[in-house]
């Protein structure tokens, strides 16, 4: 719920709980297990790692703010792992897609403005 919620609030509408949450979900979670799956990766001599990131991380969207900066972090993450550990045989990768229609985005799927966005839809 908490997640959902922040998607609708403009910057000076989020809180800090809400922010907190956001950047562990989307972002904190995905450099620590980077860091864990790193050695293992690496020992085997090859490995791929693929996140999930957001158009909303490139484009300004009806995602909120904190969402998208925390898309947006995460791809420049992906960039510099994966410039860094080149060397090691590990690729990383992120694939960013539309909306999805999930809960989180249930108030975005009963909007008017689904419409005007139906080319970035995925149902």
């Amino acid at each position: 719920k908490q997640c959902r919620d922040s998607h609708k609030k403009t910057s000076y509408g989020a809180y800090y709980k809400e922010y907190s949450l956001l950047m562990a979900t989307n972002l904190e979670s995905a450099y620590h297990l980077c860091l864990l799956v790193h050695p293992l990766l690496k020992a085997s001599g090859s490995g791929s790692i693929v996140f999930i990131s957001s158009i909303a991380g490139v484009v300004a969207l009806f995602s909120g703010p904190i969402y998208g900066m925390t898309k947006a972090s995460l791809n420049q993450l992906v960039k510099n792992l994966a410039c860094e550990w080149a060397k090691d045989n590990i690729r990383i990768n992120a694939d960013a897609p539309g909306y999805i229609s999930t809960y989180s985005t249930s108030y975005f799927f009963s909007n008017h403005l689904t419409y005007f966005f139906k080319d970035f839809l995925i149902f």
